[in-house]
């Protein structure tokens, strides 16, 4: 709660930075104010004839300025002027680029904004170049050591001092690593599977099961073990370890299905009770339950994905991670829906679930990789030494105990 009146007592303040915990969090708090409102307004039935939810709306205007002026600030602190929020006028990249550049982590030291909102200095500490401080932090694809390399103009050839590793690196404006690129084209490739996937299912039983509440979380479960699978195997897949991608691969699967069933049978009852007291539903009713249940469906395979990773890091921001994606993928879909012509509906739905799968994806990915630039020791936190080690621990030697969840699941031994 800290952070969300740290930024209400910036009402309007557009000048310093703001980091990435103090604009998250105060979106995560508006969102969950805005849902509770409109769930009250349902449930009471006040002005049903709306197109709207009226309190949401009145919510939404008394934030609109602290909102920006986080926004604001949170451009600052990544070195960039407040003006890049003029890309999320641009449809789907835009708010891609805009998503990439709010979990950015702070840009190190002072910078013409003002000082580091983490009070972190600008030295890197693990290059031995002269440059070291003018350099950028990355990460070792194989070992994700951090390390110091000077900014390139192009693509370098980069060689891990930890574990001698090498990999290609090109610096990207928008700050997409190579990892975010590798996951951005892993939610492409869930969001269009598990498309076709729901849409046979949907074809194949849509009129043999009869009741909603069955049909909406069976058909959801196929997309998400579509989403689960290709999340888990991902890392394995890129490692090129084929143990580690076929381990993955099991675990997405199956908690994929589970997230698919749970998620699902969230928002059919959250649609019955929002949607059920109006009788032409307006879109922001379909966009809020939409946006509940597809944030509880990325908050579960957050959860499937830090489960795998086993260590309490990967299992904390796989959390915060798939629920922020979630959202911003519920958010979407039914505006993307009404903005593609009539006629095609499965282009619209492709198009929606691969906006899910990339907001899960890369949300997830950048928590996790900022999170190891950042030295989090959660991220060497083994949960449970009945799972698989993480190769980052192996990799790395900095192991620690297994943690209080990793103890109650029977983790030490």
């Amino acid at each position: 709660m800290k952070w969300y009146f740290a930024v209400l007592n910036k009402y309007a303040v557009f000048n310093g930075r703001a980091s990435r915990t103090e604009y998250w969090m105060f979106l995560l708090g508006n969102i969950i104010i805005a849902l509770v409102l409109a769930v009250i307004e349902g449930i009471a039935g006040i002005a049903p004839e709306t197109d709207r939810s009226v309190l949401a709306s009145l919510f939404a205007l008394a934030i609109v300025i602290p909102y920006f002026a986080v926004a604001v600030r949170r451009m600052h602190d990544i070195g960039r002027s407040g003006w890049n929020l003029l890309f999320s006028l641009v449809p789907l990249i835009g708010t891609i680029i805009i998503l990439i550049f709010t979990l950015s982590d702070s840009q190190n030291g002072d910078n013409k904004y003002g000082p580091n909102p983490k009070g972190v200095d600008g030295n890197m500490t693990q290059s031995t170049d002269s440059n070291a401080e003018r350099g950028i932090a990355v990460l070792c694809e194989k070992c994700f050591q951090k390390m110091s390399i000077p900014k390139p103009n192009k693509k370098i050839r980069v060689r891990c001092p930890s574990c001698g590793h090498e990999f290609d690196y090109k610096y990207n404006v928008f700050g997409f690593s190579p990892s975010t690129k590798k996951y951005l084209g892993a939610g492409i490739v869930a969001g269009i599977a598990g498309t076709v996937l729901l849409e046979i299912v949907d074809i194949s039983f849509a009129s043999r099961i009869g009741s909603v509440f069955i049909y909406s979380p069976v058909t959801l479960s196929m997309y998400a073990a579509c989403l689960g699978a290709v999340m888990g195997a991902a890392d394995g897949y890129f490692r090129n370890d084929r143990e580690r991608l076929y381990y993955g691969l099991k675990t997405g699967i199956v908690f994929g299905l589970l997230s698919g069933l749970i998620s699902g049978l969230i928002a059919q009852i959250v649609y019955s009770i929002s949607l059920g007291a109006v009788p032409e539903p307006t879109l922001g009713r379909y966009m809020f339950a939409r946006t509940l249940g597809w944030c509880t469906l990325g908050l579960l395979i957050g959860l499937s994905y830090g489960i795998k990773e086993n260590t309490s890091g990967d299992l904390k921001f796989g959390l915060i991670g798939g629920a922020v994606g979630g959202a911003i993928a519920g958010i979407l879909f039914d505006p993307i829906d009404v903005v593609i012509p009539v006629g095609a509906s499965l282009v619209s739905r492709m198009v929606g679930f691969v906006v899910l799968g990339i907001a899960v994806c890369v949300s997830i990915n950048r928590f996790q990789e900022v999170a190891l630039r950042s030295d989090k020791p959660e991220m060497y936190q083994q949960l449970s030494t009945r799972l698989p080690t993480n190769p980052r621990l192996l990799s790395t030697g900095k192991a620690g105990p297994p943690s209080e969840i990793g103890s109650r699941w029977g983790g030490s031994q």
